[in-house]
């Protein structure tokens, strides 16, 4: 409790710890140090600054979920409500961080009900995946992305179809909704048939298949033989120059997208899916690699 002294000239004075001095500045002092510490370990780690940019750069989904959720109720479960995400991509997320995607052959697009194949490298595919969008498109994802709260419920809204990959029962009654979507309302798929990411082997530092696609799974092939519709191959360019998970490297930049002829199935049974994946896998390699060699020249 603070008491009263006089002072020689007889005014009064409180003896304790004046409010807002001392107290304020004991507290101010740790704080200042704790915040110019984590500045200064934010600006010295690169691994630390390239975490965040990465996740940031995942994480803005969950924002533009809450934005797109209201509005896409409007045309729950119909193509058209990408139509908001796909804008938020393109005008926020992709000046925001500075990554954009060139296409090339987007006219190569057939008329009518398709599937789409593309590879899968990172996050950063799903500003390429936003300028190759067709008209009523749908995509075909992971079922644990359902749960990805505002993402997966903007996903579902959507009218995205998602498979159950370890339930083989649950998979095959995935594709038989897929199948009656393509046949009855005339929607395009999108699948990335690699099933995971692939980046490069000497960017992600991780060891594996030397090719620059994994093994694809025979799905979208099943999907495309069975509603005897077309597939649209779409090659993404590598995107090491832009992401580097060994070095923590993650700059603005351009990568290419390239649209495929259409492969037509009509006349195909399931016993010539392998034959199939194959040819499409092969061509896909063959444009990655060819833009590979145009990039390092």
């Amino acid at each position: 409790m603070a008491w009263d002294t006089e002072e020689t000239d007889g005014s009064t004075i409180a003896a304790g710890p004046v409010p807002g001095t001392d107290l304020s500045h004991s507290i101010r002092v740790p704080w200042s140090i704790l915040v110019a510490f984590m500045l200064l370990v934010l600006l010295c780690s690169r691994k630390i600054r390239f975490y965040l940019k990465y996740h940031s750069f995942a994480g803005i989904y969950f924002f533009f979920g809450i934005i797109c959720i209201p509005i896409m109720l409007f045309n729950a479960r119909d193509p058209k409500s990408t139509r908001i995400p796909r804008l938020l991509v393109r005008k926020v997320q992709s000046p925001l961080f500075g990554i954009t995607t060139k296409m090339i052959g987007l006219e190569r697009y057939p008329e009518g009900p398709f599937v789409i194949v593309c590879n899968h490298q990172s996050s950063l595919d799903c500003i390429g995946v936003m300028e190759l969008w067709p008209p009523r498109c749908v995509i075909l994802m992971k079922k644990m992305l359902k749960y990805a709260g505002p993402f997966g419920l903007g996903a579902i809204l959507a009218g995205s179809i998602f498979v159950d990959r370890s339930n083989h029962r649950s998979a095959k009654d995935t594709l038989s909704q897929a199948v009656k979507i393509i046949q009855t309302k005339g929607y395009r798929v999108l699948i990335f048939p690699e099933g995971t990411r692939k980046l490069p082997k000497e960017s992600s530092g991780k060891i594996g298949n030397s090719e620059p696609l994994l093994p694809f799974k025979k799905g979208a092939f099943n999907l495309a033989i069975l509603s005897q519709v077309p597939i649209v191959p779409v090659v993404f360019s590598s995107q090491k120059h832009l992401i580097d998970f060994k070095e923590y490297k993650f700059v603005s930049g351009e990568y290419t997208g390239v649209v495929l002829p259409p492969i037509a199935t009509k006349g195909l049974t399931l016993e010539d899916v392998p034959d199939l994946s194959d040819r499409v896998r092969a061509k896909m390699i063959a444009c990655f690699n060819e833009m590979e060699q145009t990039q390092s020249r």
